[in-house]
């Protein structure tokens, strides 16, 4: 049960973290 959570958490953070690369690929295009 912890780990689930666990890795909930940092597909969570990971897709933040896509999201913010994504937006400054296409502030810098």
């Amino acid at each position: 049960r912890e780990a689930e959570k666990e890795r909930l958490k940092n597909e969570r953070e990971a897709r933040k973290e896509a999201i913010k690369d994504q937006r400054e690929a296409e502030k810098n295009t």
